[in-house]
Parts: structure tokens; C-alpha cells; sequence
């Protein structure tokens, strides 16, 4: 009886629980249907006037060169002061995206939006080589990357974060920008660079998986990431996600990479690179992408090697978080 109320023609809740409590942000369910109607009542173009305000706030892309390989690669810099001045007293957030990002663009530019306004200190977003307007992945990444190697391509983004005078960083990735950003605290004390925190958060590559059953896997949820993004309890986002057709070059090479396995040999390099590192690994309880119980076995065989006062620490997340059409505001709680 509820169908309409979720614009979703033939699906109730009972139908797509993790979407629907993902859609909800856990708020209760007789709440949450009054407050969309109300919403949908009151204010039905609250989102894109929002939307359209915070735009004009966030800070554009722009091209950054690696001064070693001389590879341009796109960022976004948040909370920075002019001319990188006192950047090397702070510690700044490096933000790696996931592969998911050209067909999601304006949803992920929001989540920076957010994430960088409950940081407050300094935050950049650095784009995948082969993304958006990226120089493609050189040779070098492309090989690499076929053997489920990231370090060309951290190495690369390495450069760019060395060159605004970035001396210490807090690493945070989602999905396979999780892979990304634990290849750049394994490398980054070979840049002279300490990293304080590393976040991973839902990473394919906790294990080697099969390729067609990861691609099943990552397109199994589509119709509860459309159930989701289209109510949610932030009226912005349902402004944003909107799934757009991308193929960007380089995407194959990324997505053969992401059932190699090997996130645990950068882990390790990174707690034995960065002996005060706290390490943090998220996972979601529901999740098909980067199952529960790998995520689990490879805190344990972390722990046993590297011991306290070293910082390892699991979040467990409620659903599928690939399927969520996640505001930012999770992860930076």
C-alpha cells in the first residue's frame, strides 16, 4: 500500500530492506514515510535549489603534474589556503574515488562536499589516471595494474601530494579507492611523508575473487541503489545520483585489477612503513562485494603481526554499502 509513496512502481520496503533502510538512514519507518510526505508536500524543490546553492561553494577541479613521471591528474581542494601556505603544520586528508566515479559523478562530489565540511582541515580528492580529464595510465600503471599492483598509480599521486608540501596525511578510500589509498601509505614514507590515519572502507580486493561472480556481484544491487537514490532522506542527494553512461579508458585495466586480490601486502607494507599509522578497516554486515568474513580473517592475520600500541580497529556497517546512495556523512563520522 506504500508503492506510491516510494515512487518506485511495484516495490514496497518489505521488498528491498537494505534500500529501504539505507534510504531511511535508519530513522524509523512511520517517520520517515511522514517526513517524505511532508517533504514531497512542502518543499518538492528543496534538493536542487540546495544543490544549485552549494555548487557555487565548491571548489572546481584542476590539473595536477606529478614533477617526476609528468602526469597530470585531476583534484579537488577543499579547505586549502592560498598558495599551499602552512600546509606542511597540517595534516592533510587525501580522498582516493572509487571505480565506480564516472558514472556517479555529481553524487561523489557531494560526498567530498560533506566529507570536507566535517573534516575542516585541509582535503583533497585525487582522480584516477584515465578518469574524467586525467592523463591515461601509462604503461608502466597498465602493467601493474593487470598483476592487482596499485603502487605506479599511488606513486604517481604521491608526487602531486609531495608537491603542495604535504608532510603528513590521513588516507581514506571507498571500494576500489580503498586499494588506492593503502598503496599510498605503503609508499608514502618513501616520499618523506607520514601518515597518521588509514581508512578503508568496503574493498573488493580482501581477497582474490572470481571476476564473473565480482561483476554479478557489483551489478546485483542496481535496482536497490535506484530505490535507494531515489528516497533518500537528504533531499540533495536525490537531486545528484543520477547513473550516466561512462567508459572511460582504463576502466577495464581498473576492473581487472580489482579481483586480483593483494590488499593485505599493502596493508603490510604500510603498518611496517608507518609504525605510528592507526589503521582502520570498514566493512558493511550484508555486503557481497567485500565479504564479512574476509574482512574479518585479514584483521586477524594483521593483528597477530603487528601488535599494540599500533592502532587496528574493524567498523562494521548495517547493509550493503555499495548499495547505498551514501551522503558522505557516514564516513565522516
Amino acid at each position: 500500500e506504500n508503492a506510491s509513496s516510494w515512487k518506485e512502481k511495484n516495490i514496497t520496503p518489505l521488498q528491498h530492506p537494505i534500500g529501504e533502510f539505507n534510504a531511511r538512514g535508519g530513522m524509523d519507518l512511520a517517520e520517515y514515510l511522514a517526513y517524505r510526505e511532508h517533504f514531497d508536500i512542502a518543499h518538492p524543490n528543496l534538493g536542487k535549489e540546495e544543490w544549485e546553492e552549494l555548487q557555487k561553494t565548491i571548489p572546481p577541479f584542476e590539473l595536477m603534474e606529478d614533477p617526476v613521471t609528468k602526469q597530470h591528474l585531476r583534484v579537488q581542494r577543499f579547505n586549502w589556503a592560498k598558495d599551499n601556505e602552512g600546509i606542511e603544520e597540517q595534516v592533510v586528508t587525501i580522498y582516493n574515488v572509487p571505480f565506480s566515479v564516472p558514472i556517479d559523478l555529481d553524487h561523489l562530489v557531494y560526498q567530498h562536499y560533506l566529507l570536507a565540511e566535517a573534516i575542516t582541515t585541509p582535503f583533497i580528492v585525487i582522480e584516477n589516471p584515465g578518469y574524467g580529464d586525467s592523463d591515461k595510465l601509462t604503461s608502466v600503471q597498465k602493467s601493474a595494474l593487470k598483476k592487482g599492483d596499485f603502487g605506479p598509480v599511488a606513486e604517481s599521486m604521491l608526487g602531486i601530494i609531495g608537491s603542495t608540501g604535504a608532510k603528513k596525511i590521513n588516507c581514506v578510500g571507498y571500494s576500489m579507492g580503498s586499494d588506492v589509498t593503502a598503496s599510498i601509505a605503503a609508499h608514502a614514507a618513501e616520499h618523506d611523508i607520514e601518515v597518521e590515519n588509514l581508512f578503508i572502507m568496503e574493498s573488493p580486493r580482501v581477497e582474490e575473487q572470481n571476476p564473473l561472480k565480482l561483476g554479478w556481484n557489483f551489478g546485483s544491487d542496481t535496482k536497490n541503489l535506484k530505490f535507494t537514490w531515489q528516497n533518500p532522506v537528504d533531499p540533495v542527494l536525490r537531486e545528484v545520483a543520477k547513473l550516466e553512461i561512462g567508459l572511460p579508458k582504463g576502466l577495464l585495466t581498473y576492473g581487472r585489477a580489482l579481483y586480483k586480490g593483494g590488499l593485505q601486502v599493502d596493508l603490510e607494507a604500510a603498518l611496517s612503513n608507518q609504525p605510528n599509522m592507526k589503521l582502520t578497516v570498514g566493512s558493511a554486515g550484508s555486503s557481497k562485494i567485500s565479504l564479512p568474513k574476509a574482512n574479518i580473517d585479514l584483521l586477524r592475520d594483521l593483528r597477530s603481526e603487528f601488535l599494540k600500541p599500533r592502532s587496528i580497529r574493524q567498523i562494521i556497517v548495517p547493509g550493503e554499502s555499495h548499495a547505498y546512495g551514501d551522503s558522505g556523512n557516514r564516513y565522516a563520522q
